[in-house]
């Protein structure tokens, strides 16, 4: 939803790029969880490891190539990364100089500047991560039966319902 808001420019959008951005990085580290504990012998072992290191484990035991240079690599590190970045931010001067014309002074004025972390939260990066996200999920489901996918490949739930007479 975040990310369809920010597609459709929605008041807030730059927020809404930020949680596709983070919450794809969380997600990576809960699909590597997921996966981990069904497959991996004493996960509890790994769980402190980075989410870096939970892929490589992964993608070993499953026999899946992992480049940090192709695809979904890159963007799995590059968003753990602005992940870390985020959650631990740190205070930033920033200051700019510019000398420009009257009218693109006027389109601008009261534009912020924004910081180094800021400038990577982007509508292209916030696909990018939501596509990676679902690759990975992908992939790690490709190498288990299809019946052990419940709970892995979708969110779903069961349950019943009955009428009782009052009476």
């Amino acid at each position: 939803m975040a990310l369809q808001d920010a597609i459709d420019k929605k008041p807030g959008y730059f927020y809404h790029q930020l949680i596709t951005i983070t919450f794809s990085a969380l997600a990576i580290e809960a699909i590597c969880n997921a996966f981990g504990e069904r497959y991996i012998t004493i996960w509890k072992d790994f769980e402190s490891c980075s989410p870096l290191a939970k892929l490589r484990i992964l993608c070993e035991h499953f026999s899946i190539e992992y480049s940090r240079n192709s695809e979904p690599w890159s963007t799995a590190y590059w968003l753990i990364n602005i992940r870390n970045k985020i959650a631990h931010a740190k205070p930033e001067f920033i200051s700019e100089n510019y000398i420009t014309h009257r009218d693109e002074y006027d389109r601008k004025w009261n534009q912020e500047p924004m910081s180094k972390i800021e400038k990577q939260i982007t509508l292209g990066k916030s696909k990018k991560a939501y596509v990676c996200a679902n690759k990975i999920k992908e992939l790690f489901c490709e190498c288990i039966p299809i019946s052990d996918r419940h709970g892995l490949s979708n969110d779903g739930w069961l349950g019943t319902t009955s009428t009782i007479e009052n009476g």
